[in-house]
């Protein structure tokens, strides 16, 4: 963390520094393999905060790409995280067979579409946003909804924070203003 620290003070940018070192825990009969993340992360007001990370593992790759493939280990497990709080993938409360299978296969649909979602915003500031981040900021919104022949006419309301985002990725997904 020192070095880490360091370099970020000469550099102004984030820093991070991977490494390795034997730990044993008190319980364990002999040492294991532990990657070290040090990384000091410079926000947009140039306040340097530390952000350590360790991993316990017995791959035998360099400790970048060790902490790489965990994290990536990580990433989905957030992901079924997301099916199951943000849209209650684990919910089957109805007393028959089908019904709870065809809510799961809505679910699933449902999280395809937000997969395409995200994908479609991914260079904007939504690009990895979860599934419950997504839908509060894009999909709740009490808009008025005039239809006529022609079109469909969206009426946001005019506070709404991710307005330019929105009419972004509708343009990007087809819509025409």
């Amino acid at each position: 963390m020192k070095k880490a620290r360091k370099l970020a003070k000469e550099t102004g940018r984030t820093a991070t520094l991977y490494g390795e070192t034997p730990y044993q825990a008190g319980t364990w009969k002999k040492p294991r393999r532990t990657i070290i993340k040090a990384e000091v992360v410079v926000n947009n007001k140039g306040e340097f905060r530390d952000n350590p990370r360790f991993v316990i593992t017995n791959l035998d790759l360099v400790p970048q790409n060790v902490y790489r493939y965990y994290r990536e280990r990580g990433d989905a497990e957030n992901r079924i995280k997301e099916l199951h709080y943000d849209l209650r993938f684990d919910l089957t409360s109805c007393s028959s067979f089908l019904a709870n299978q065809l809510r799961n296969l809505l679910v699933g649909a449902a999280y395809a579409l937000y997969q395409q979602l995200r994908y479609a915003a991914r260079r904007t500031e939504l690009g990895r946003a979860q599934v419950g981040t997504l839908r509060d900021r894009l999909i709740k919104i009490g808009t008025v909804i005039r239809e006529s022949v022609r079109r469909i006419l969206l009426e946001m309301p005019e506070p709404f924070a991710w307005y330019d985002t929105w009419t972004r990725l509708a343009q990007d997904l087809g819509a025409i203003t």
